[in-house]
């Protein structure tokens, strides 16, 4: 059985190398993505498939004939593309496993082209190019472990005067993240381990002072040998002071009460 088409329109190739995609996306019917070139034909090409049956099965020969506008020079194995006037249906002939080699005959006034082809199905219809799928973002790494805390001392000291009676009841506390680490009343001295990048405030007071005490009697605050406060006190009376910082290395804190007079 034969079945003859003749309003063909156009006829294009897509060489075997620049074939990108070339799926069956239903029974007959392709998706292909490739780079098409069109051969120019003068209306009344024809293209036949023959059917018949085999030994080893159904065998469909498609035979292609058709004048050229102008010489072509094409040697590369190719896959075909038919397009019909009629309801510009699409038929692909050829695969990438069996593609198609075009004849080319020159004589001085014409210039036919022709091919046949075999293979186990009719001539697939084009389908269209495969759509894009969107490629899923690539993760996002895992962040980075924050590093584990470094470990700082503070060594701190309170100092009183030492005189009977007592002058001055001063105590210090000191906080790491607004966290109690010490509280100290009286003359004293220890450790506090905290962590680098803790926010370290030392509060520091006087409660009473008694009479017959130092003209001029202060409380201040030294951090690594360096007064960073000299807080005056009142007689009787309490006060109460606060330093804060961030702390980046270990640290040496002194309050003490002294006369300045």
């Amino acid at each position: 059985m034969t079945e003859r088409i003749s309003n063909i329109c156009r006829l294009e190739y897509a060489p075997v190398s620049a074939i990108n995609t070339f799926i069956e996306a239903s029974e007959g019917h392709l998706l292909i993505d490739a780079s098409w070139t069109e051969i120019p034909i003068i209306p009344g090409a024809t293209l036949s498939v023959r059917k018949s049956h085999t030994k080893a099965g159904r065998l469909y020969e498609s035979s292609f004939s058709a004048m050229l506008r102008s010489k072509l020079d094409l040697h590369q194995i190719v896959i075909i593309r038919i397009t019909l006037d009629k309801d510009e249906t699409q038929y692909i002939i050829g695969d990438p496993d069996l593609p198609v080699r075009l004849d080319e005959t020159v004589s001085i006034r014409q210039k036919p082209i022709s091919f046949s082809h075999q293979s186990w199905h009719f001539p697939w219809i084009f389908a269209g190019e495969p759509e894009e799928v969107e490629s899923e973002p690539d993760p996002e790494p895992d962040p980075e472990p924050e590093p584990d805390p470094v470990p700082v001392t503070i060594n701190w000291e309170l100092s009183e005067w030492e005189s009977e009676p007592d002058f001055i009841d001063a105590n210090v506390r000191i906080y790491a993240n607004e966290v109690l680490k010490l509280e100290q009343f009286g003359n004293g001295t220890g450790t506090v381990n905290v962590f680098q990048g803790d926010t370290i405030r030392i509060q520091y007071s006087y409660l009473d002072i008694a009479e017959g005490s130092p003209e001029s009697p202060f409380l201040q605050l030294l951090i690594d040998s360096v007064l960073i406060d000299s807080q005056p006190v009142s007689i009787p009376g309490t006060g109460t002071f606060n330093h804060s910082f961030e702390i980046d290395s270990n640290k040496e804190i002194l309050v003490r009460a002294v006369d300045l007079g």
